[in-house]
């Protein structure tokens, strides 16, 4: 083999290298967003509040929709994100849900976007009524 053929093959053998590795990954597309029906929707707002009731010192809550887990860490694919007033300060929690049941919460982290939500006001004491 000559120098010319060895320079040949190499290009051409890098260029099968790097055509065979061009797969891309594209976050550009939203993550689409499960449907959830509105008896399922006030089923867990009342979860929720349930759950804040017991939250010691709490004023008054917001909740957002149910949409994806923005952060997808979490035990679920959907989660509902709460804006909680305590006398001192708000906080942020969120509430993972599966099979139309609260099935873990936390104190929301960045990654869980819920700063970012839309948030309707529901009185504390009637999670029997929220609507």
């Amino acid at each position: 083999m000559t120098a010319t053929t060895c320079i040949r093959v190499f290009v051409i053998g890098c260029a099968m290298l790097v055509s065979g590795c061009s797969i891309s990954f594209d976050r550009s597309e939203p993550i689409s967003k499960p449907v959830v029906d509105p008896a399922q929707q006030k089923n867990i707002d009342l979860q929720v509040l349930k759950i804040v009731e017991t939250m010691k010192g709490s004023t008054a809550v917001s909740l957002s929709d149910i949409g994806p887990n923005q952060a997808q860490s979490g035990p679920a694919l959907l989660a509902q994100c709460a804006r909680v007033t305590f006398p001192s300060r708000t906080l942020y929690y969120t509430f993972f849900v599966r099979d139309e049941k609260v099935s873990d919460w936390r104190p929301a982290v960045l990654n869980d976007d819920c700063e970012t939500r839309i948030y309707l006001p529901r009185k504390l004491g009637s999670s029997s009524s929220i609507y």
